[in-house]
């Protein structure tokens, strides 16, 4: 991956985000409602994107050979902030930077053409660290709406193994496909930080 190739969206996350608190404000009445009715269909989703996006990057083709490939370090770094925040719950939050992570991923699916970089490994440590850490947090927080973060998680866990064994970056026939559900990250990672 060369770095000319995170120049531009570098910049457009850099000056979206020095900018979204005036856009915020800007929300019409209209616009609210709308949220709120669709708030939990919402917020399902965004738990969910992460571990797909996740899954797709986690494809390793230097060993496709195998009957099952894991990427364990997701599940290590997830493991860890799950006890993390459960510990350090009240004064820290990792929100925002798992919806600047939602771009992030959107943008290596663009331009990632070898899983196996170094880059990838780092994500993998770094997200599943922050996702792990808002669950844990998310337990202590909310008991009567456990049910949906266990749910979500089992969810993400799973849709990330399945994700992991299958050959989606590199496959020529996916390549469309891929292109739009990652511009789609992209955008849902915008408009979450907008309406946070």
């Amino acid at each position: 991956m060369n770095n000319k190739y995170f120049l531009t969206p570098s910049l457009f996350l850099i000056f979206f985000l020095s900018s979204n608190c005036v856009f915020a404000h800007t929300i019409s009445h209209d616009i609210e409602q709308a949220y709120i009715k669709a708030y939990l269909p919402l917020f399902f989703l965004a738990k969910i994107l992460p571990f797909i996006g996740l899954g797709i990057l986690a494809f390793n083709a230097n060993f496709s050979g195998r009957s099952l490939q894991i990427r364990w370090q997701f599940f290590a770094a997830l493991f860890l902030g799950l006890v993390l925040g459960y510990q350090i719950h009240n004064d820290f939050t990792t929100s925002m930077l798992n919806k600047v992570g939602l771009i992030f991923i959107g943008v290596l699916l663009i331009f990632t053409k070898n899983t196996a970089h170094n880059l990838i490994k780092s994500t993998f440590y770094i997200l599943g660290l922050t996702l792990g850490f808002e669950y844990g947090r998310s337990f202590l927080h909310t008991e009567s709406f456990l049910w949906f973060y266990l749910l979500t998680l089992g969810l993400g866990s799973l849709s990330f193994i399945v994700l992991n064994n299958l050959r989606i970056i590199g496959n020529p026939k996916l390549q469309i496909p891929l292109n739009i559900f990652s511009l789609f990250l992209i955008l849902s990672g915008l408009v979450l930080i907008l309406v946070t």
